[in-house]
């Protein structure tokens, strides 16, 4: 949830008043139970109260919801494992626990790509490589300068951080009264999850339409970033949780996401996610000697219960 953690010194940063609404720093870890642990060490000693991070969370009372794939004519369809991996999580909280998953669907999920773009693109002196000086980012060098140089090789910078120049021009060339809806449908989306989700609820979306990508093609994907900027937009926490791996040997999951202050249930489900599934499995590129020594997720799991 924004706003538990200090984002002091962060670069790029803005001076944006809604910059800490979208913009949040979160742990990443190999194994699920560790994350309530480290969340609680880098947050807020004033604040972490409020998520309750200590309090056990019984998932036969939890309610969950899900949606396979973002409703956009824009967006590319989800890859076919990606779904397999929601169903059978599904199927899993059915069986364990009784819990009976809501298939959705949310209209207002078709227009996330254009609205999160522009909502976050618009926020105002937000640090680039365009910028003249260090003191100022709201100055900007021509952007269309900095590619020339860049197409014969006379800049530092790689392509990457250069998008954010062209992209942040089109949003701020967005009319106000367009931009006024745009913020509208946001509050919009926020009020749905937050009736549907309350105090109680889960919501499963995939993290992205494929599986891992090779080098450079995210370039022809960018028209399903709808998947991972949902959650920055209307401001809730979300894990991406791995379940195993696909086919071709790919790491495969979706993101579990709940509602604000309610982490501790994104966190509980995540950790029997990988309970059931697996979770995080070692690299082949890790030497044998090295794979043969790291536990998977159940293993670790055991470990930890019979040490305790």
């Amino acid at each position: 949830t924004p706003g538990y953690i200090g984002i002091d010194g962060h670069i790029p940063v803005s001076e944006d008043e809604s910059w800490g609404n979208f913009f949040s720093i979160a742990p990443m870890c190999r194994y699920a139970e560790d994350l309530p642990l480290y969340l609680h060490s880098i947050s807020d000693p004033t604040k972490r109260e409020n998520l309750r991070l200590k309090q056990p969370v019984d998932l036969k009372t939890v309610k969950i919801f899900y949606i396979e794939e973002d409703p956009s004519i824009l967006a590319d369809r989800v890859h076919p494992e990606i779904k397999t991996s929601m169903r059978k999580a599904v199927a899993h909280f059915a069986n364990k626990f009784n819990v009976i998953a809501q298939e959705i669907k949310i209209k207002e999920l078709e227009e996330v790509y254009q609205v999160a773009g522009v909502v976050m693109l618009r926020m105002k002196s937000c640090n680039s490589v365009y910028q003249k000086t260090e003191d100022n980012p709201a100055e900007w060098n021509s952007v269309l300068w900095t590619y020339i140089k860049y197409i014969f090789g006379f800049t530092e910078h790689t392509h990457p951080p250069l998008i954010y120049g062209p992209i942040k021009k089109y949003a701020d060339s967005i009319s106000e009264k367009e931009f006024s809806e745009m913020l509208e449908l946001k509050r919009t989306l926020m009020q749905k999850f937050d009736e549907m989700l309350g105090d109680d609820g889960v919501f499963l979306y995939p993290t992205f339409n494929d599986l891992a990508n090779f080098h450079q093609q995210f370039y022809y994907k960018l028209l399903n970033t709808s998947y991972f900027t949902l959650f920055n937009l209307i401001e809730l926490p979300a894990c991406s949780c791995p379940t195993g791996l696909a086919k071709d040997g790919r790491p495969v999951g979706f993101q579990v996401a709940a509602n604000k202050h309610q982490d501790r249930l994104v966190f509980a489900v995540a950790k029997e996610l990988e309970s059931a599934f697996g979770g995080w499995v070692p690299p082949p590129s890790i030497p044998p000697q090295e794979k043969e020594a790291a536990p998977n997720s159940k293993q670790a799991l055991d470990k930890v219960t019979i040490q305790g």
